[in-house]
């Protein structure tokens, strides 16, 4: 299976090449403004730990907003689905991810969900 990966990562990193130069690096974050604009990569690691790469996979990238899909993951691990639900909620919300309009507003003290930044932090 990871042989085949191998062969397939590089087409599919260039066939993605097109739609990554559409977007542009964020300047409002100093770490991610010294990013590359036209860099992609990936890295997948298969259950036995063997690994296909392609692209720029070995450009150091500052994790940013990512991390926190990690943080929610451990936190189930650590806590099961109901005691993290019991601290933030799972609902969408409209805002940015940043904002502490609902926070404040609607359930005081318990963020929307995870993957906003009060969220993550709670999580």
């Amino acid at each position: 299976m990871m042989e085949q990966l191998r062969l397939q990562l590089p087409d599919w990193i260039e066939a993605s090449r097109i739609y990554a130069e559409k977007g542009q690096v964020a300047h409002y974050i100093p770490e991610l403004a010294k990013a590359p604009g036209d860099a992609l990569g990936i890295v997948a690691m298969g259950p036995d730990g063997e690994t296909a790469t392609a692209g720029d996979a070995d450009l150091p990238f500052t994790m940013q907003s990512i991390s926190k899909v990690f943080t929610l993951l451990l936190a189930f691990m650590d806590n099961g689905e109901e005691g993290v639900f019991a601290k933030v909620g799972m609902e969408p919300t409209g805002d940015d991810f940043n904002s502490m309009l609902k926070l404040e507003l609607v359930e005081p003290g318990k963020p929307f969900n995870p993957l906003i930044n009060a969220g993550a932090i709670a999580v």
